[in-house]
Order: structure tokens, then C-alpha cells, then sequence
């Protein structure tokens, strides 16, 4: 009985997104996020519905109201998974009410199934100005749940010019960046568009450190298409440092329609220290978080 009305109120809910679904676009590739689930998803190189019926896409959909209301993954690769960088179901629905925002996920047979942050269902609470205050993770039957990652909750605000973010488990105990990068509390640094400049590692009083081993940021660049094309790291005094994985300055690069087709590494000094060219099979992935994931 309990199924049936979870079912019943599906039903009702798909019902009423279609009435109001007013708006689709059509995307090639997921803008990659590097950051934190408080960046906005969003898609690159758009696409019309004619070219999207014969090539890998997204497709996004909006209600009157310019809101997301659906994404069907039609991406044909089998992109590794990420917590930040993908979405890792067939089609993720968003419900609104009040000041929250509620994403759940589904197969192509429209069972529930979990995203790649291994979570069912997300609600993110949002300010009157509309920013994300919060992000709180559940199980199927809307249990709090924890991530991949250790997380069962983001909690963010501001300060100046930065958004701070800080992570908890189910306990209550703060959580680092992710199970192998090593950043307590941070602060994120946006451009207008909304793709984020860098990620801060901050002490107790909110100030740019250094974590144990001498990086106190990671800092992106994105090219005109919104492609990530570089990505860096720093110390406290914004000199660039080797991370953990033996590089300090990553460079992307990507092929005429947004695939991700090779990265090279290089040192402090621009010293090139190694390449890689990128399989269909792992588009969109950062070489640390590729490493990272390996079994």
C-alpha cells in the first residue's frame, strides 16, 4: 500500500511537471564541475532536437518559469563516474516547493535508482535570493543518508566574496573535501556566469592555509565554450605546488565538438612531466579523481 501511493504521487507529480514543461534544450556535454554540488548544473555546446536524434546529448527541460524540471542522460559514452563531474542516472527529476529543491533518480524502466554520489534523493534549501543554503542527501525511503564521500549534509553561506562551504556525516562531524583530498572548511570564488574561479582551504578564522601537505587551493579555468581547460594548484601565498598526485598545473584539451581528448601535466616551472590521451570512455574526467577511482 505504502508503494502504491509513493507511485501514485509520482504519477501525479509527472503529470503536472509535463502541464507546465515548456521548454527543452539540447546539449552535447555536462560544463564539468570541479568544485562542489552548490555549482548549478549546466550543459555545453547546445545542440538543436535534429542533430541531438543522431548524436550523444543531454536534454534539458524547463517549466514556465525557467526552472529545471528534468535531464534525460542520452549520452552515449560510458563516462567513469564522479560525484561532482556526472550525473550517473537516466533521467534526474526536479520538484519545487517553497524554498527547497528536490532532485530524484531514475533508469530508462523508471525505477529509482542512485546518482554517482550513490545517494537517492537530494533536497537543496535555497535563501529568499535564491543561493543554496544547504544540501541534504537520502535514502529511498527519505532517510538521511550518507555519500561515496562520508557526507550526509553541505552547508553553505557567505562571506565577502566567497561562498564558504562546510561538510557533516550522519553524526554531525565535519568532513574533509572529498575521502582523499585533504580540505576542511573551504571557500569557493565565481565568475558571473557562474563557473567557479578556485576552491580555498580556510582555518578556523576563514583564512586561506595550507592543508598537511602544502596546498591551500585548486583554481579552474574554463575556455568560451565552457570547457575546463586548466586547473592548478597552490600554496597559501598563491605559488603554484605539486599535489598529492605529482603535478601542480593540469591542461585539457578537447576536440572541435567539447570531447575531452587528452591532458598533460606539467611542474611549478611549466616543465612538462607527462600526457595522456583520454578514451571515449572517460570524457570529462580530471586526471586526480581518475586515479583516485581506480580499484
Amino acid at each position: 500500500m505504502k508503494y502504491l501511493k509513493l507511485t501514485i504521487l509520482l504519477l501525479l507529480s509527472v503529470s503536472i511537471y509535463a502541464q507546465n514543461a515548456t521548454k527543452t534544450k539540447y546539449y552535447r556535454h555536462l560544463r564539468y564541475n570541479h568544485v562542489s554540488p552548490y555549482i548549478q548544473l549546466s550543459g555545453t555546446y547546445p545542440i538543436d532536437k535534429s542533430t541531438a536524434e543522431s548524436t550523444s546529448h543531454y536534454m534539458f527541460i524547463y517549466d514556465s518559469n525557467n526552472r529545471l524540471v528534468e535531464i534525460i542522460n542520452n549520452h552515449y559514452f560510458t563516462e567513469r563516474s564522479h560525484p561532482l563531474a556526472s550525473i550517473g542516472a537516466y533521467r534526474t527529476l526536479f520538484t519545487y516547493e517553497g524554498n527547497q529543491e528536490t532532485r530524484i533518480y531514475y533508469d530508462k524502466n523508471g525505477i529509482r535508482i542512485t546518482n554517482d554520489r550513490t545517494v537517492f534523493k537530494e533536497v537543496f534549501s535555497k535563501d529568499k535570493k535564491g543561493n543554496y543554503t544547504k544540501l541534504e542527501f537520502f535514502d529511498v525511503e527519505s532517510i538521511p543518508m550518507e555519500s561515496n564521500w562520508g557526507t550526509s549534509e553541505y552547508q553553505w553561506s557567505k562571506k565577502r566574496n566567497m561562498v564558504i562551504e562546510k561538510r557533516f556525516n550522519l553524526k554531525g562531524e565535519p568532513r574533509d573535501l572529498s575521502s582523499y583530498f585533504e580540505f576542511k572548511t573551504t571557500g569557493m570564488l565565481f565568475r558571473k556566469d557562474g563557473s567557479p574561479i578556485g576552491h580555498y582551504n580556510l582555518n578556523e578564522d576563514l583564512e586561506i592555509a595550507n592543508n598537511s601537505i602544502g596546498i591551500a587551493s585548486y583554481q579552474d579555468t574554463y575556455d568560451e565554450s565552457g570547457n575546463h581547460v586548466k586547473y592548478t594548484y597552490h600554496d597559501e601565498n598563491d605559488d603554484f605546488v605539486m599535489n598529492q598526485y605529482g603535478f601542480s598545473i593540469g591542461i585539457k584539451k578537447y576536440d572541435f565538438i567539447g570531447n575531452y581528448i587528452q591532458q598533460e601535466h606539467y611542474d611549478p616551472n611549466m616543465t612538462f612531466l607527462r600526457s595522456r590521451d583520454i578514451a571515449s570512455s572517460q570524457h570529462v574526467v580530471s586526471f586526480p579523481f581518475f586515479r583516485a577511482n581506480q580499484k
